[in-house]
């Protein structure tokens, strides 16, 4: 790996969008199985967010808060009333993002902006797609009555 690019990743902010960037190329994998170059960027680009993000000190607090604002955002999935819950998951995980990394006079913190635009992303983008799925499967069900004529 070149000196620029472990030195771009260094950064809470490069880490945290090519976390990001690794889990949307995964979701755009998951949707069209078998065109291999998303899933493949999509890993690399997670494993080298992952991995200089755990180089820097991070708070366990705040991964547990990210930990639940994930959880909402799932369950959005499956209510009626989706745009609160996303509401409330993306705040939630934005603001643990905004105190994942323990900030020091060597290391800053993720930023605002790319904590607000990291967490409306992956959570919009998540409940969209879970919905998706989601509608699909129930559609993809076989009828009751079609079941009764297949069985006389």
């Amino acid at each position: 790996m070149s000196l620029a690019l472990s030195q771009l990743l260094a950064s809470p902010n490069a880490a945290m969008l090519a976390v990001l960037a690794g889990v949307l190329l995964l979701y755009a994998e998951f949707n069209l199985p078998g065109t291999i170059l998303p899933g493949c960027l999509g890993a690399l680009s997670l494993m080298l967010g992952l991995f200089f993000l755990s180089r820097l000190p991070l708070s366990w607090s705040a991964l547990g808060l990210g930990l639940a604002g994930l959880v909402v955002i799932l369950l959005a999935i499956f209510s009626q009333r989706a745009l609160l819950l996303v509401l409330l998951g993306g705040a939630t995980l934005a603001c643990s993002l905004l105190h994942l990394v323990r900030t020091t006079p060597a290391t800053k913190g993720i930023d605002l902006p790319t904590a607000l635009f990291a967490a409306s992303l992956f959570s919009s983008i998540t409940v969209w797609l879970g919905r998706v799925a989601l509608r699909a499967r129930r559609n993809k069900q076989i009828p009751a009555r079609i079941l009764a004529r297949l069985a006389e």
